[in-house]
């Protein structure tokens, strides 16, 4: 068995740090979130985190959870807020897009008003 110098420890680490950063590049770009028009996204954005802007409408507010639309120049999409933040008649929502009930939506994690 041969013994491991300080020499090679240093370069194991400097290789270790290289794929690490190179790691965290690939995944930002995956957490990052993408602005979009809403008639863009579709079934295979699903699980990823999307932002959108636009006129809000037809708002409905139970004990656990807001519903309402959000229409931009495209077309509109399904929002739900499990927090139960005030919105303005104009947002930006950024959240993950999933499916219920068959209709694509976004469960909101950031709400901007305008």
């Amino acid at each position: 068995m041969t013994e491991l110098t300080e020499n090679d420890i240093y370069k194991a680490c400097i290789v270790l740090s290289i794929i690490g950063l190179g790691i965290i590049h690939v995944s930002h770009s995956y957490l990052e979130i993408q602005e979009a028009d809403i008639t863009e996204i579709d079934r295979t954005w699903m699980g990823n985190t999307v932002q959108v802007e636009g006129e809000v409408s037809s708002y409905t507010e139970t004990e656990n959870a807001a519903f309402f639309e959000i229409e931009d120049s495209t077309g509109k999409i399904d929002i739900v807020d499990f927090e139960n933040r005030n919105i303005s008649n104009q947002a930006s929502v950024s959240g993950h897009v999933d499916v219920y009930q068959g209709n694509l939506q976004i469960v909101a994690e950031e709400i901007k008003n305008y």
